[in-house]
């Protein structure tokens, strides 16, 4: 029975992330991210995500860095440990750490319920709201 079970989760599991073939499977604004700010890296994988509607695609690279997008195929959420490009952060936010944390660099972002989560690659993380007005240090 056990094994029954554990079968059906694995294959359950196994449908909702779908590798797919290429960044070329990704909707048009993820393929536009790519192209102009990763275009170096190369892409390890693509996995679909047929069951969330919240973050339908990711993309990971052989660096180790992951992206993810939404259905619609918009960032929700950058990590690693190379700077992430100013373009790609909300200007208040990328502001605000330029001025409170110059020596830093933006490393991972996520946006979230409405806010903006930062990493920072000494560590710190920081989070703001929708705006990009700074809420606090987590």
């Amino acid at each position: 029975m056990k094994k029954i079970i554990l079968g059906g989760a694995m294959a359950l599991f196994s449908f909702s992330f779908m590798q797919a073939q290429s960044v070329n499977d990704l909707p048009q604004p993820a393929k536009d991210v790519i192209q102009k700010h990763y275009k170096a890296w190369k892409v390890d994988k693509v996995n679909i995500d047929k069951d969330d509607r919240q973050e339908a695609f990711q993309v990971k690279f052989a660096n180790g860095a992951k992206m993810d997008f939404n259905i619609e195929g918009y960032l929700t959420e950058i990590k690693g440990d190379t700077e992430i490009p100013a373009a790609l952060i909300p200007e208040k936010v990328s502001y605000f750490v330029q001025n409170k944390y110059p020596e830093q660099k933006i490393t991972e972002w996520e946006y979230e319920d409405g806010k903006h989560e930062i990493g920072l690659d000494n560590g710190t993380e920081l989070e703001f709201d929708g705006n990009g007005k700074f809420l606090k240090v987590d």
